[in-house]
């Protein structure tokens, strides 16, 4: 399949289209050739007693993209932290349209959950995995309407040491926090159906990129190898990787060398 003509972003936990605005700015400016959607995820929501859940999310995201294969638009899919795990659920299969053209040319995580089928993001791997999870308790609180709420997001996705907030002014991390929304509680413990990158094994599928945050506090490094290496080592797929010096959020803190990366994984 040739270049792509989109890059859809499918959002991390807790984030909102409006968490992206300084990346998706800068993505739009850097390759005005193409365009830039984020998705909303329906369990991200201020909404009290949320119905969305993660099976919600994976079939929104299905629906939308399927749509843009449909008019022939070829997808750089990008998916952050959790967005990682609603991507793999959903986009199964769609890397071609004979009749469009159109389908998914890149899967790209970013910091992300790349899962089994059947796995939790709570539990990725069960008791082989290493001894850190996808959802550190302490970090959120659990509220009684059925949400969570995010606690010291700055501490969790940006870091608390000299350095960390990169290229980040003041100014755009007061904005960021402002966009951090609560999820609902259910997508934690609801488990995958599907896992897209395996379609990176299939004559014609997607690439599959995984953007390692080596600074990472909620999705630590030792995690982000781990699940790497058994997409690779156990199911064959040929997971290109790229390693950035930041937290949890480069679209934010490492903008410009994001940019960057994905205009060499895209070719652009």
């Amino acid at each position: 399949m040739s270049s792509p003509t989109d890059i859809v972003i499918i959002p991390g936990g807790w984030h909102t289209p409006a968490s992206y605005r300084k990346f998706t700015t800068a993505l739009s400016t850097a390759f005005p050739s193409l365009r830039v959607t984020v998705l909303p995820l329906p369990s991200i929501s201020n909404d009290p007693s949320p119905t969305a859940d993660f099976y919600t999310d994976s079939s929104f995201v299905r629906s939308s993209v399927s749509q843009m294969i449909s008019e022939g638009r070829r997808l750089a899919i990008l998916m952050h932290s959790y967005g990682g795990q609603v991507g793999s659920n959903a986009l199964h299969g769609l890397y071609r349209e004979e009749k469009s053209g159109g389908g998914i040319t890149h899967l790209i995580y970013l910091a992300a959950a790349i899962l089994f089928p059947n796995s939790l993001m709570t539990v990725p791997y069960g008791d082989s995995k290493p001894n850190v999870s996808l959802v550190n308790p302490s970090h959120f609180d659990f509220l009684p309407d059925g949400r969570v709420v995010a606690l010291r997001p700055i501490e969790m996705w940006i870091g608390t040491e000299a350095g960390d907030k990169g290229e980040a002014t003041d100014q755009e991390i007061e904005e960021y926090v402002g966009t951090i929304t609560p999820i609902a509680t259910k997508v934690i413990s609801q488990k995958t159906e599907h896992a897209a990158w395996m379609d990176g094994k299939e004559e014609g599928g997607p690439k599959v990129v995984y953007v390692m945050t080596t600074k990472d506090i909620s999705v630590p490094l030792e995690l982000q190898e781990w699940m790497v290496g058994r997409a690779r080592e156990e199911v064959g797929v040929d997971v290109k990787t790229v390693r950035m010096e930041t937290g949890h959020v480069p679209t934010l803190t490492g903008t410009g060398e994001l940019v960057r990366v994905l205009g060499e994984v895209l070719g652009e």
